[in-house]
């Protein structure tokens, strides 16, 4: 399965180009380390040798065949964007 680890401000996500999406939200690195090792067991190998893609790459391809709606839910689901509070007054 063409999976990536993307980075962004030191901590790491798995994007899979399957979905074009992000399936994980991002983690600091010791957290992601242990997501990788329930994931993909004793087949997992060491971050440095596996797939990478630069995050500008993966916004890139989020946004090939999805609505904005779904890209922004892809987004904030990763933690990419804050999940917004209706403003007072406007509910």
């Amino acid at each position: 399965m063409p999976r990536y680890n993307v980075k962004a401000d030191d901590e790491y996500a798995c994007f899979s180009s399957i979905v074009d999406a992000f399936i994980t939200p991002f983690m600091p690195i010791e957290d992601y380390e242990k997501w990788r090792e329930r994931e993909y067991g004793k087949d997992t190998m060491p971050l440095e040798r596996a797939n990478h893609m630069p995050l500008r790459e993966a916004l890139f391809r989020v946004s090939l065949n999805k609505t904005d709606a779904e890209i922004m839910d892809n987004l904030r689901e990763a933690g990419l964007l804050y999940r917004h509070a209706p403003v007072e007054g406007t509910e």
